[in-house]
């Protein structure tokens, strides 16, 4: 899903306040919305201290596997190869990105605080930090994100994560190296304005196969410079069937984009709604006909 979460993040406006956020007729999303936003304003008052991540840890009283602990955790360990899953959704996402390499998860630290096992594997609560750096390897550069977040599960077989997780991550630095000199040299000359983020997340995995999952995310993207702003982008992730779910994206409390997916791919109406950008531009609504991940040219998208 870092498709649909860049998607948002090129949807957001400008808040006018520091935790602008929709009103929810759905009573759990409504809920996760107040806790994300309880916490939101938690960090913009301590944006130092929120994400302090303690020195020690509490390990597992049992030996775990790296892909085991990939899973519950969220990012994956160096020398876990991809998912079936992952590979899939990668290409998708990476098909008109020629050269572009899978990701990486490169000087992983995990630090449990709240561990257990039961019969010598990962079972119950778990509760604790994890940093890494992701590296994205394209034609003509390499992308190296640091992240540090903090992550309430429980665990189940296979390092399934059942029910309600939720995850606060906060983006700690993030350089790009470029492979051409004279655009290296072009770059260090002119240095794009700096973001950073910080981002709360609830999502619940439902039970039963294919079931899917309910997802609200909270994200504060600030950008620094003279043109420097701050963005509060609401995205909610629905199920509809078995591996059909939709996913509607608020700047603030203004709607700005929705759009139906089904088998990982875009499937039906995308509709991008109008708004403003940071620098006072006035975006045109637009709408999309996907059918199965396909674009297609219709006036009516009546896809099944």
């Amino acid at each position: 899903m870092r498709h649909l979460a860049a998607a948002a993040i090129l949807l957001c406006t400008t808040a006018s306040q520091a935790v602008e956020m929709p009103t929810l007729d759905d009573p759990q999303f409504a809920g996760w919305a107040q806790q994300a936003n309880a916490e939101m304003e938690k960090f913009l008052r301590a944006q130092d201290s929120y994400f302090a991540m303690p020195a020690q840890g509490q390990p597992f009283p049992c030996e775990v596997p790296p892909e085991l602990l990939s899973k519950i955790i969220g990012a994956r360990l160096p020398g876990v190869p991809m998912s079936d899953e992952e590979k899939r959704a990668w290409a998708r996402t990476t098909r008109d990105m020629p050269g572009m390499k899978p990701m990486e998860f490169v000087d992983v630290v995990v630090r449990p605080v709240q561990a257990s096992c039961k019969d010598g594997k990962p079972d119950g609560r778990y509760a604790g930090w994890v940093e890494f750096t992701m590296v994205n390897s394209g034609l003509g550069n390499i992308i190296r994100t640091r992240f540090r977040k903090y992550i309430e599960t429980d665990v189940g077989p296979e390092g399934r994560r059942p029910g309600l997780a939720i995850e606060r991550q906060v983006q700690l630095d993030a350089s790009t190296e470029w492979g051409d000199p004279a655009v290296a040299e072009m770059m260090r000359k002119n240095p794009p304005p700096k973001a950073s983020s910080a981002m709360f997340i609830f999502n619940e995995t439902l039970p039963g196969k294919d079931a899917g999952v309910r997802q609200l995310s909270l994200m504060r993207v600030s950008v620094t410079g003279p043109a420097g702003y701050d963005t509060i982008t609401t995205s909610l992730m629905v199920p509809t069937g078995p591996k059909a779910w939709r996913m509607v994206s608020y700047n603030g409390r203004q709607k700005a984009y929705e759009a139906t997916y089904r088998d990982g791919r875009p499937h039906g109406l995308q509709s991008n709604y109008a708004y403003r950008l940071p620098n006072g531009i006035q975006v045109p609504a637009s709408s999309i006909c996907w059918d199965h991940g396909e674009q297609i040219k219709t006036t009516q998208c009546n896809v099944d």
